[in-house]
C-alpha cells in the first residue's frame, strides 16, 4: 500500500481486498450504469462526484470497513482534491498551528562506546544546560518532537549558562513547509538562530551534512573542561549519541557552514539592536504599513490586530499609557502621537479601502477575552486597556466591514480546533510573517518574529488558507456574524 493514494487508487484497492464487484457497488449506491463507477475508479471525475459517492458508499453497507479504512478513504479524497504535495504541506501546517501537541513524544538517546547508555533527549539536554557554556549546531533535524523537546529544555536555561543554538535547514520546495513548521517552538528563543539553505546552491559536502539530520554539541562543564558530542537522528523515536575525544569534527563542520555564508539566509528578524523605545516602534510600524499596502493578506490570529483599530480610538489608550510610563513631557508625547496617528490611519484605510482581499481567522475565546478585558493578545506595551466604549466601537466597526466590505472576510475557527500555537500572516507576493503570540510588541524585549520571502512556502501557505483552513476549520458566515453580535451585546 502506498503512503499517499488518490481516491481512485484507494477505492480500487479496497474493493479488490473486499472482493466486491463493480456491478454490486454501482447498484448499491444507485448508479444506473457501471460506467459511472468506472469513471471514478479511473480518476476521471470531479471531487464533488467522489465526495458524494463516498457518502453513499458508507450509507449503503455494501462494504464492511474498519474506521481506519474509512479514514484512509477520506484522506485519499482530500489528496485528490489538493494533490499529494499540497496535502503533505497542509498536514504539516495544520499539525503545528491548529492541533494539540502530543504529550509523550521524547526521543531515546543511545550512546556508543565502552559504556552504552540510554536516556531521553529531554534528560540529555538538561545535562548540557547544566554547564557553563553550551553551543549547539543543528543540521536539519526538523522533526517536530525534536524541536519541541529542545525548546522546552532550553526555556529552562539557568541564568549562568551561556547558550547559543544554530540550526541550518533546507529551503527547497519539498522541505520548506514541513521544516519551517517544525522549528516554530525554537524560532522565538533569544539564543536561537536559524539559517535557510537552498539545496541547489549548497556544495555537495554541505548537503551531505544536512541530510544526516545530526547535531554537534560543544559544552564547557562546571569544572571548565571542554567536551564535544555528536547526535544523529535515526528515526522519529531514536537518536544515536557519540562522545568525541577532541574538537576536530566540530571545527571541520563549523568551518564548512561558515564558508557557505553567502548562500545562507537568516530566518529570524533581529530586534536586539533596538532600544526598547516608542520611536523604535514607530519605525517598526511604518515598515508594517509598507508591507501591508495594497496587498492581499491571509492571517491566523487570536484576536483583533492593532491595524483593525481606527486611530481615533487608538490615540487615547496610547497617550494615557505613555503618560503613565513617563515617556516624556507633553510636547514629546504629542509629537509621538501625531506620528503614530498618521501611520495607523494609513494602515487602517488600507485595510478598509484596498481592492485586495483580506482573510482573517480569529479564536473565539481570545476575542471573548478582548471583549471582557480590553486587552489584545498582542497589546502594545505602551498603552492602557481599551474602555468598554472603545471596545464597543472597535467590534462594531469590525462587524460593519465583515458585513459590507466585499474585500474583507472575517472568520472564527471551529471550537474543536486547538488554540492558535502561533500567529501567521501571508502577505501575498511579499512574504509570510510568523509571530510569537501573546507579546506586547516590546521590541528588543518579548517580541519575536520572522518574515520569510520564499516562493514555495508562500504558495503552499496560500493553498493551506484557501483550500484547507477556510473550507474545513472555520464557522459559516452567519455563525461568524452571530458571534460578533454576541460580543457587542456584552458591551452594551
Amino acid at each position: 500500500m502506498k503512503q499517499f493514494e488518490r481516491f481512485a487508487e484507494c477505492l480500487k484497492r479496497i474493493l479488490q481486498e473486499q472482493k466486491v464487484s463493480v456491478t454490486e457497488v454501482a447498484k448499491a449506491v444507485g448508479f444506473k450504469s457501471r460506467n459511472s463507477l468506472f469513471r471514478i475508479l479511473n480518476d476521471q471525475t470531479s471531487y464533488d462526484v467522489e465526495h458524494t459517492f463516498l457518502k453513499n458508499l458508507r450509507q449503503s453497507g455494501i462494504v464492511e470497513l474498519s474506521e481506519i479504512e474509512w479514514n484512509r478513504l477520506e484522506e485519499s479524497l482530500e489528496i485528490s482534491r489538493v494533490g499529494i504535495s499540497n496535502y503533505v504541506s497542509n498536514q504539516a501546517i495544520r499539525n503545528q498551528l491548529l492541533l494539540p501537541k502530543p504529550k509523550n513524544d521524547d526521543f531515546v538517546c543511545a550512546s556508543l562506546g565502552d559504556e552504552p547508555e540510554e536516556i531521553s533527549l529531554h534528560e540529555l539536554m538538561r545535562r548540557y544546560i547544566d554547564s557553563r557554556e553550551v553551543e549547539l549546531h543543528i543540521f536539519c533535524c526538523c522533526h517536530p518532537a525534536f524541536c519541541r523537546t529542545v525548546a522546552q529544555v532550553l526555556s529552562e536555561t539557568k541564568p549562568d549558562c551561556n547558550l547559543a543554538v544554530y540550526q541550518y535547514i533546507f529551503a527547497g520546495e519539498k522541505e520548506i513547509v514541513a521544516n519551517m513548521m517544525s522549528i516554530q517552538p525554537l524560532l522565538y528563543m533569544d539564543c536561537y538562530k536559524a539559517y535557510m539553505l537552498e539545496p541547489d546552491t549548497c556544495p555537495p559536502e554541505t548537503e551531505t551534512v544536512l541530510r544526516n539530520n545530526s547535531t554537534i554539541v560543544h559544552y564547557v562543564d562546571r569544572q571548565g573542561e571542554h567536551r564535544w558530542e555528536y547526535l544523529i537522528l535515526v528515526n522519529s523515536q531514536r537518536i544515536v549519541r557519540s562522545v568525541m575525544g577532541d574538537d576536530r569534527l566540530y571545527n571541520m563542520v563549523r568551518s564548512l557552514m561558515t564558508e557557505d555564508a553567502p548562500v545562507k539566509h537568516l530566518v529570524k528578524s533581529e530586534f536586539n539592536n533596538l532600544c526598547h523605545s516608542v520611536e523604535d516602534y514607530m519605525n517598526y510600524t511604518e515598515n508594517l504599513r509598507l508591507l501591508e499596502r495594497n496587498c492581499a493578506i491571509m492571517s491566523l490570529k487570536p484576536d483583533i490586530p492593532i491595524n483593525f483599530v481606527h486611530p481615533d480610538v487608538l490615540v487615547a489608550p496610547i497617550m494615557e499609557g505613555l503618560h503613565e510610563m513617563g515617556a516624556g513631557d507633553d510636547d514629546d508625547v504629542a509629537q509621538l502621537i501625531r506620528q503614530l496617528y498618521d501611520i495607523h490611519l494609513q494602515r487602517y484605510e488600507n485595510f478598509i479601502n484596498k481592492k485586495k482581499v483580506t482573510h482573517t481567522v480569529f479564536s473565539r475565546s481570545a476575542m471573548e477575552s478582548f471583549a471582557k478585558t480590553g486587552k489584545q493578545s498582542d497589546h502594545f506595551y505602551a498603552q492602557r486597556p481599551y474602555t468598554v466604549s472603545e471596545r464597543h466601537q472597535i467590534l462594531t466597526a469590525l462587524r460593519e466591514q465583515a458585513c459590507n466590505n466585499p474585500y474583507f472576510w472575517l472568520y472564527f475557527i471551529n471550537d474543536e480546533v486547538a488554540a492558535h500555537q502561533a500567529e501567521i500572516t501571508l502577505y501575498e507576493g511579499r512574504g509570510t510573517m510568523f509571530v510569537q503570540a501573546d507579546t506586547g510588541y516590546h521590541l528588543g524585549g518579548d517580541h519575536n518574529e520572522a518574515l520569510i520571502n520564499n516562493a514555495d512556502l508562500n504558495m503552499k501557505l496560500k493553498n493551506f488558507f484557501l483550500k484547507d483552513l477556510l473550507p474545513n476549520y472555520v464557522l459559516s458566515y452567519q455563525e461568524n456574524i452571530a458571534i460578533l453580535d454576541e460580543l457587542i451585546r456584552m458591551l452594551e
